[in-house]
């Protein structure tokens, strides 16, 4: 009723400028600056204080505005817009982390002392960097030890935090947006799957197979690495707002949100870093929010197996490059399916080199390889053609002669056969043990298109032969 913002911390009061839209007489006062605004808000609650009994410390008070104070053993900087630990406070803590790290065992008394909760108002990541911290205190404390053994883990843990502390200046507090996206993630035991919803009538489907490291990993830390693999592909679209994200493992639920990230299983938490990590460079606001299986819109992309996601088998693609090669980009790939460290993949991942076949920038020196989808074949083509790009295109070619394969036999140098119908060991599909060999569901032909500017007529000929 009063337009006076007040903090309370058992006897602190933290007072911000009047709030002019609370008053009923805001007009009288419309033109009072920021300064104004803020003495007449602590001359109200001064008053208030007073009057009811309150005994001011007025050498412990701050009376008069400031955009920047020290509250509760942290600094508050409104201009900066972030919570900064005291340089005094800094000097004291990596003091005591370098005299920890000098040693090979230390006191617990002195590690509960490093242990850095307190700030995680300046570091919002506090929680989920002191697993090793809290995995050692608990170990000592079980086994009724005084000491805790600086293991390399713990070590490298300290160390991180002596890196934070010297060097990040300050973590910008969330900006409030209104803009709310959807976002489904979901993982198998062979794959994971994503739906994302920027508005009421779209959606946007992403997934991709694990790869053979990931589908020996525990199911709880396949679901926090979906939903990581699933943040990168939305990447862009997610900066500056609030994402509610549904997944159907409570464990991911229940280690963001039970007070702040955080999981006792340090591989887990590892995972949660890379999550919290996309959050801040994005000024993301993430909701996790528990949804059942049956209603996950992404439980289906992270199940279903494609032909369209089919590769070369290790001797088929040897065969193509000893013809062909060294081929120096996948084209058309993801990461499970990628024949080349360096790939195109529909939809941003982590390890590609771009994104999107059609509107990537070509290099003259890119030998290009690509596997695309049945339906894809003539837009890659013509696609290779006009921009006179260096391929080799796999074509499926059924009984009749597709609309596309007269415009093939014309523009390319050469074409070799890979396959007949039913040939096995030529393609690898994927299945829920990863890639497995299978038939060939029509003949296989691999496609070479030289660009005229940059190839030699030698090198037509000697194709054409």
């Amino acid at each position: 009723m009063l337009g006076v913002p007040c903090l309370q911390y058992i006897d602190d009061r933290h007072v911000g400028p009047l709030r002019v839209a609370a008053l009923s007489t805001a007009s009288q006062i419309n033109s009072w600056s920021n300064r104004e605004l803020s003495e007449a808000a602590a001359y109200i609650l001064l008053h208030l204080c007073v009057s009811t009994g309150y005994f001011i410390a007025l050498d412990k008070s701050i009376l008069l505005p400031v955009r920047s104070l020290v509250l509760l053993g942290m600094t508050v900087d409104t201009t900066l817009q972030a919570f900064i630990i005291p340089d005094s406070k800094k000097a004291r803590f990596v003091e005591l982390v370098e005299s920890a790290l000098a040693k090979h065992a230390i006191l617990i008394t002195t590690l509960q002392k490093v242990k850095c909760i307190s700030f995680s108002l300046a570091i919002p990541c506090a929680r989920i960097y002191i697993r090793q911290m809290a995995h050692a205190l608990s170990k000592a404390q079980t086994s009724a030890q005084n000491l805790v053994r600086v293991n390399n883990p713990l070590r490298e843990e300290l160390k991180w935090w002596i890196k934070i502390v010297q060097t990040a200046s300050h973590f910008k507090w969330l900006e409030e947006r209104h803009t709310t996206l959807q976002l489904y993630t979901d993982s198998s035991s062979h794959k994971w799957g994503a739906v994302f919803k920027p508005n009421s009538t779209k959606s946007l489907t992403f997934s991709d197979s694990w790869e053979d490291e990931w589908r020996k990993k525990s199911i709880n830390e396949k679901e926090t690495e979906a939903l990581a693999r699933a943040l990168i592909a939305v990447g862009p679209q997610v900066t500056n707002t609030r994402l509610n994200v549904f997944s159907d493992s409570a464990v991911l639920v229940h280690a963001w949100n039970a007070g702040f990230p955080g999981s006792k299983s340090i591989s887990l938490n590892d995972l949660l870093k890379k999550i919290f990590s996309f959050c801040i460079e994005h000024n993301t606001q993430l909701n996790i929010a528990h949804v059942r299986s049956q209603q996950n819109l992404a439980d289906r992309a992270s199940r279903e197996l494609s032909m369209m996601n089919a590769k070369l088998s290790d001797q088929t693609w040897n065969k193509l490059e000893r013809e062909f090669g060294p081929h120096t980009l996948d084209g058309m790939a993801t990461y499970s399916n990628a024949r080349l460290k360096d790939f195109i993949s529909p939809f941003p991942q982590h390890n590609s080199a771009g994104v999107d076949f059609f509107h990537h920038h070509f290099s003259r020196d890119d030998n290009i390889y690509l596997y695309p989808p049945f339906s894809l074949t003539h837009p890659v083509v013509k696609h290779i053609v006009n921009n006179s790009l260096n391929a080799t295109v796999v074509i499926h070619k059924d009984n009749s002669y597709p609309a596309f394969w007269p415009m093939v036999a014309h523009l390319a140098v050469r074409i070799l056969k890979l396959a007949n119908r039913g040939d096995s060991g030529v393609i690898l599909a994927p299945s829920t043990d990863g890639y497995k060999p299978c038939s060939t569901p029509c003949e296989l032909f691999a496609a070479r298109f030289v660009a005229p500017a940059t190839s030699s007529g030698d090198e037509c000929d000697e194709l054409k032969q």
